[in-house]
């Protein structure tokens, strides 16, 4: 009788985490393409991997200097990070 009340236990609480976790994880907002004095942009769309899971992503759109511009970000802060050893300073 225990043995069988400690297994119905356990398959109530084993979903939970699952349902508590959002299939579509809220968007990261990005900043709105704004056109340049030359003319529109060309907007590209990326699927990104969402951090922390193996399955999950999400779709951001920037324009092509937006793209460049956070490419040069993450090449900063990864150099910045190396030069000082755990990103701390």
């Amino acid at each position: 009788m225990r043995l069988a009340l400690t297994l119905a236990a356990l398959s109530l609480a084993l979903p939970m985490p699952v349902l508590a976790q959002s299939a579509d994880p809220q968007p990261e907002t990005a900043p709105s393409p704004t056109p340049t004095s030359g003319g529109a942009e060309k907007i590209i769309c990326k699927q990104e991997k969402v951090l922390g899971s193996r399955v999950a992503s999400r779709k951001t759109c920037l324009t092509q200097r937006q793209w460049r511009e956070r490419a040069a970000q993450a090449q900063e802060e990864l150099g910045r990070r190396t030069r000082t050893g755990n990103g701390d300073n």
